[in-house]
């Protein structure tokens, strides 16, 4: 059978094929996948994504038998009082949320009680436009990246934060937002290899798994492959940063993957926070000990938000940049003193 081509979305030469062999037996994340790349379709970057992070070609681990019934078992005998003390029918926990609870209990508790001052930050406006703008170069190959971010920044007008964020704006914070999304937007297709629709590719696909009051709720910006019958750890999940790597995100990545493993029965084979700004990437694989840490990162959470949301205990203060978008910041003592 001939070669099967692919358009490359490389800046500059959009339309250049990226040669993908018939041969082809599996999706990229999968096993026996044998590719042909022609010399020059992909940037090093590119190259090394493609080599490194995706690994096209290089087996799959098989996830341990028994994993996903002891991870629920695990949640649900950990949160059992938790869930018992709050009264609310949902207790909702997002990565942001986890992320929050683990880090100042008091930002948890002025988050749930007091609307943010500022409303969107210009580093958060630039990732939701950049985030749109990602999955239309996949399903609308062959623009400039200038044509993408307007396209972007109009369905992002959707959301009322961000519809805020522009009409409140004046003419060079507007100008920053479209120039610094044009950059991250470029990175992004300076950095990925052209999705192949056999990847089956999807953007900010949100998914859920539910252990009683208990919800928890995950949203990346792009996930490949699909789930298998047969326990192989196939799906890759990515979340992307406009900014530099922090210590947080690595428990982010997990956290989805857990998740992910809770909703669908089978274990991811990687999950990531991908740099925009450095082109590096959290620790990727996904194993049964990061799983067990991530199970007990969320019932340390639930603990957490069930003890000082229901004023069972005064929260503890944590100050760090985190106050920077604290609505409490003015009048929190720790805060003061950093």
């Amino acid at each position: 059978m001939s070669a099967k081509a692919i358009c490359a979305r490389v800046p500059g030469d959009w339309l250049r094929p990226l040669l993908v062999s018939s041969k082809v037996a599996d999706t990229v994340l999968g096993v026996s996948t044998t590719t042909l790349l022609g010399e020059g379709q992909l940037t090093p970057t590119q190259r090394r994504i493609f080599e490194e992070l995706l690994a096209v070609g290089h087996p799959r681990p098989t996830m341990p038998i028994g994993l996903v019934e002891s991870l629920r078992e695990m949640i649900e005998k950990g949160t059992t009082k938790s869930q018992a003390t709050w009264t609310e029918p949902r207790l909702w926990l997002s990565k942001s949320t986890l992320g929050t609870a683990l880090r100042c209990e008091g930002q948890l508790v002025a988050d749930r009680s007091t609307p943010r001052r500022n409303g969107l930050h210009p580093t958060t406006a630039i990732g939701i436009v950049t985030h749109r703008a990602a999955a239309m170069c996949h399903t609308h190959p062959g623009l400039q990246v200038a044509e993408y971010v307007e396209a972007a920044r109009g369905a992002a007008m959707s959301e009322d934060s961000f519809a805020q964020y522009w009409a409140e704006a004046d003419m060079a914070t507007q100008s920053d937002l479209i120039v610094g999304a044009i950059s991250k937007t470029t990175a992004f297709l300076d950095s990925f290899p052209p999705f192949a629709d056999h990847w089956t590719p999807r953007f900010e696909e949100s998914f859920q798994a539910r252990i009683g009051k208990l919800v928890l709720s995950a949203k990346p910006d792009f996930v490949l492959g699909r789930v298998r019958g047969d326990g192989r750890q196939t799906l890759f999940l990515a979340d992307l940063k406009t900014g530099a790597l922090n210590d947080e995100h690595f428990g982010e990545a997990m956290f989805y993957a857990l998740v992910a493993t809770l909703r669908f029965g089978v274990a991811p084979w990687r999950s990531v926070v991908f740099s925009l700004a450095s082109g590096e990437w959290s620790d990727a694989d996904v194993t049964r000990g990061r799983l067990i840490e991530a199970a007990e990162r969320v019932v340390a959470g639930v603990a957490t938000m069930a003890e000082v949301l229901t004023d069972q205990r005064a929260p503890l203060l944590n100050a760090g940049r985190w106050c920077n978008w604290c609505p409490a910041a003015a009048t929190c003592p720790e805060s003061a003193n950093r």
